[in-house]
């Protein structure tokens, strides 16, 4: 063997052996990536008097691009929800879904009096300078629990679902009724200025929410469409299988709407021949809690 071939044989084993290093550093990063990203889901949901909830979660793989959590203040008097889904984009999602969850966290526990439009535009700015082409989907709720209205502010995201208590027997669903940021400037500021890709998609609401009414969340990544629009309400209607303004079955509970409603995004996703996260969250207020305002 030449003194050539003896030189290019050593750099080839060099580098074999960097390449078994990089492989073994990438596989225990994704390994600590996956117990933070375990740490940052939800296992165990706040307890708020008054309030029941549930969460149920599907990953797609081993790293995760939807992400929510459920953030009650002190003593309970108000409950937050921040949902957002991230381009999948490895190790980057995971950073960027711990980013939204300390920075939401942050803002409610040291601002007791931060409005939902501040969060919702401290978050989005700050995940468009994170990932400048700004994919990314977000959804911002707070539910006061002594007034019982609900506030939210979202872009590219589902609105809520909401199912009403009709007597004896639980009503139909139906989405919760928004209005285009682009209708209300003073809720503009610098979310849509941010993410102007996604400005058409940024909306507003604010509704009571009756005693023993139920409430859901679910991620929008199952829908398959891009990360810079969304598909008519009518058309995630079809892809879920039901019609919302009919009523469904009478006497289920709140884990078993939970379940039917991932049921249906399963369904979709199946008939698509897809795979994606699933991310749903419920909530029902106790139908004996006095509504104070």
């Amino acid at each position: 063997m030449s003194d050539d071939s003896r030189d290019l044989a050593a750099r080839l084993k060099t580098l074999e052996a960097r390449l078994a290093q990089l492989v073994q550093s990438t596989r225990e990063d994704l390994d600590i990536a996956r117990a933070l990203q375990r740490t940052l889901m939800p296992n165990r949901l706040p307890e708020v008097p008054g309030l029941t909830c549930y969460a149920r979660y599907i990953g797609e793989g081993d790293l995760s691009a939807e992400g929510f959590d459920l953030i009650p203040t002190k003593g309970g008097a108000q409950v937050w929800l921040v949902g957002s889904w991230t381009e999948r984009f490895g190790l980057g999602s995971l950073l960027l879904q711990s980013l939204v969850s300390l920075q939401s966290r942050a803002l409610v526990e040291a601002k007791p009096k931060t409005s939902v439009q501040e969060v919702f535009n401290e978050l989005s700015i700050a995940l468009t300078e994170a990932r400048k082409s700004g994919h990314y989907r977000l959804h911002v709720a707070r539910l006061d629990m002594s007034t019982l209205q609900v506030e939210g502010c979202a872009i590219g995201s589902l609105p809520l679902l909401r199912r009403s208590l009709d007597r004896t027997s639980w009503g139909p669903w139906d989405f919760v009724q928004s209005e285009a940021l682009r209708q209300r400037p003073e809720l503009l500021a610098a979310a849509v200025s941010a993410a102007p890709v996604l400005a058409n998609q940024a909306y507003a609401y604010s509704f009571a929410l009756p005693p023993g009414s139920r409430l859901f969340y679910l991620g929008a990544s199952w829908l398959g469409e891009e990360p810079t629009r969304m598909p008519p309400l009518a058309a995630v209607e079809a892809k879920l299988g039901v019609r919302m303004n009919e009523a469904t079955e009478s006497g289920s509970s709140l884990l078993e709407d939970l379940n039917a409603l991932l049921k249906r995004a399963e369904d979709a996703l199946s008939a698509d021949l897809r795979r994606a996260d699933l991310a749903t969250l419920a909530f029902e207020v106790d139908p004996r809690r006095l509504h104070l305002a």
